[in-house]
Formats: C-alpha cells, structure tokens, sequence
C-alpha cells in the first residue's frame, strides 16, 4: 500500500461515531479539519470552522529513519491535491524534503518548500506563517535538538512517525513525555497522535505485541496505519 493511503478512505464507516471518539478529543477544531483523512473519516463540510491563522503540524521524532520526511511530503501533497494551500518547512539539515522538492521542481499547485536552520527558526516560522496558507508542516530533524521543541510548541497537533519496533516506540514515548511537560509547563494545548508506518500486512506476533504496548501505555495514535510497500 502506497504510503499515501494515510489519508486513504474519505468514505465515512461511521464517521458519527468515529468523530467523537477519543482520536479527536482535545485536538482544536482547525487541526481536527485536517487530520480527518488519517482518521477514515469524510471531509467535512465546508462550514467547519477555521483558524484565520495557519494550522501548524509538526512531524516530529527523536529518531532518524522512522519516515517523517516521506509522510511529511505524502500529506503535503495530498493536501495540496485537495486545494489547501500547503507550506513545508524542512528543518532537517539533511533537506530530505528539500532536495525532494528541487529535484521535482513542485509542480504540484498550492505546495511550497522552504529550508531553514534551528538557529533561524523562529523568524522564519513567523514569515511563513503571515502568507496567505492553510496548513504549515514542520518536518524535524531526527535528532533531539531545542528546535524540535520550538515546532512542537507552536503546533496545534504533532505527528509522532514509528515503526513498529521498541526502539521506535521507546523514542516516541520520549517525544510524548516532552510535549506533556510543555504542554503542563506552558498551559499549552498541543495535541499529538502516534502514527504507524512500515506497518507488516501480515502483523505477526511482535508487530501485534507493539500495538498491544502501545494501548497498554494509553498513548494515543491513529487507527489508519501505513503499510510496507511490497
């Protein structure tokens, strides 16, 4: 399955039910928009009430190789597709998404890149944040560095890319107990969700065991799940 099946199924199973599950709870509404696609759920109505600001979504982890750069561009891009205005921040001195988007010179209409550097972070997040956007994505590095702790406060959700494996959960556990302490620290509100990637269609035992742990440890993920590509 492609990895932009992440925001697969606009087809609601039951999206009344769904929607009042404890998937949105305490995420703003303007965020709730746009995470709908990785809940199943249907697009809401045009009427659904927006932020006059841009809705910031940091795709954060302190481990490389977990596929933040890859969702980063597949929501991005799905986004876009779907007619939002989409801005990618790549803060990864690597520029995985960067080159991505030099290489394949953005043709894609309403998504644009820039790159910038921890030490210039925040003002550049303030210039990107005054144009005329819907959705800002902060593509962190994997690494545990102040600046990922700057995106992740300014955002309205934090998406926590993992394998299902321990040493990727044991880095995203450490994400979630970061962003609590701003959170209680700063009165902040910031919500986050663990994601699954290179998720085994199979799920054999220990992929099973992984999603058991998480549950078990009441830490909070998306139901849609991104598989291996065969």
């Amino acid at each position: 399955m492609r990895i932009c099946a992440v925001l697969h199924s606009f087809k609601p199973a039951n999206a009344e039910m769904r929607s009042s599950t404890s998937l949105q709870q305490g995420i703003p509404v303007h965020a709730r928009f746009f995470i709908t696609g990785l809940a199943g759920l249907q697009e809401p109505a045009c009427d659904v009430v927006m932020s006059a600001a841009p809705t910031i979504i940091t795709i954060a982890s302190s481990k490389g190789g977990v596929g933040k750069s890859t969702v980063c561009i597949a929501l991005a891009g799905a986004f876009a597709r779907r007619g939002r205005r989409v801005h990618i921040i790549d803060l990864d001195e690597n520029e995985t998404v960067g080159r991505w988007a030099r290489q394949h010179r953005l043709a894609l209409s309403g998504l644009s890149v820039t790159t910038s550097t921890p030490a210039e972070f925040n003002a550049h997040l303030r210039e990107i944040a005054s144009r005329d956007l819907d959705l800002i994505l902060i593509d962190v590095a994997g690494i545990y560095e102040k600046a990922m702790t700057h995106a992740m406060g300014r955002s309205a959700l934090v998406i926590i890319p993992a394998q299902p494996s321990e040493p990727d959960i044991h880095e995203a556990t450490k994400v979630i107990r970061d962003l609590t302490d701003l959170n209680d620290t700063f009165g902040g509100r910031v919500s986050y969700r663990l994601l699954f990637n290179l998720f085994d269609p199979l799920d054999p035992h220990y992929q099973r065991h992984i999603v058991d742990e998480v549950a078990r440890l009441g830490l909070l993920r998306f139901e849609t799940v991104v598989h291996k590509r065969a």
